[in-house]
């Protein structure tokens, strides 16, 4: 569980550094409401094609 914890670290370290920028400029030029419409359908379409494997171990994490 302690590898599970240290890799969703690692992600969020990466979503800070390389996606909350992007994802401020987003919803600053589309809104509120329509950056966050849109953020869920690209979450939505994302959790259809993504490859669990490679995520398995720390999708555990939801479960507990």
């Amino acid at each position: 569980s302690s590898a599970r914890r240290v890799a969703l670290s690692k992600i969020e370290s990466w979503f800070n550094r390389q996606v909350v920028v992007a994802l401020s400029v987003y919803e600053d030029v589309w809104g509120k409401e329509e950056a966050r419409f849109r953020i869920n359908n690209l979450i939505t379409h994302a959790r259809k094609t993504r490859d669990r494997s490679r995520y398995s171990s720390v999708l555990q994490l939801a479960s507990s």
